[in-house]
């Protein structure tokens, strides 16, 4: 019998240290094979993202020119001083003289949904031979700056403000919407 106590003791004391001592450890390794495991699996994902802002890049570099030609048609600014510039400039290439540019407020553009395209009003006034006129609502029409021509008036001018002889000087005036990112 005393061997059979001696052997139930064993058990016993071995049941005791497995307990106390090998199985916090055992349940620590499997802790940390559980943070590995996840580990692993926050670094494949950061990878498939590394690599898809990778891919995004490339796309971005690829496409460059398009979004600085966006950025021309509709600058993320107010840029009231370019626009004064732009439309001055658009005039001496056409041969018309700009009489007056006024340029309103930004407002949101219409259409009902949210967005943050706004656009700004102006008006101006251009003086010139009907087919200098014409060629300045061409070139506006194929500027760069995204423009809607919402009103146009146009006009003879008297005879004595005609600079030159024999041919018919016009007056018009433009109301459009430019369009800008807000």
């Amino acid at each position: 019998m005393a061997p059979k106590l001696i052997l139930f003791l064993c058990l016993i004391i071995v049941f005791i240290l497995v307990y106390f001592l090998i199985l916090p450890d055992y349940q620590a390794v499997k802790e940390i094979r559980a943070k590995i495991k996840q580990t692993k699996i926050l670094i494949s994902q950061e990878g498939i993202l590394k690599e898809r802002f990778s891919n995004l890049a490339n796309k971005y570099q690829e496409r460059k020119d398009d979004f600085t030609k966006l950025n021309e048609i509709m600058p993320e600014e107010r840029e009231y001083l370019l626009l004064l510039v732009q439309f001055r400039n658009l005039a001496s290439e056409q041969g018309v003289i700009q009489s007056g540019l006024s340029i309103g407020g930004i407002q949101a553009a219409s259409g009902g949904e949210k967005t943050n395209l706004g656009k700004v009003p102006i008006s101006l006034n251009i003086t010139g031979s009907y087919s200098s006129i014409k060629s300045y609502l061409r070139a506006l029409e194929s500027n760069l700056r995204l423009t809607d021509v919402t009103n146009l008036s146009f006009s003879p001018t008297q005879r004595e403000k005609a600079p030159t002889e024999g041919v018919s000087i016009y007056s018009l005036g433009i109301q459009a919407n430019v369009y800008s990112l807000q």
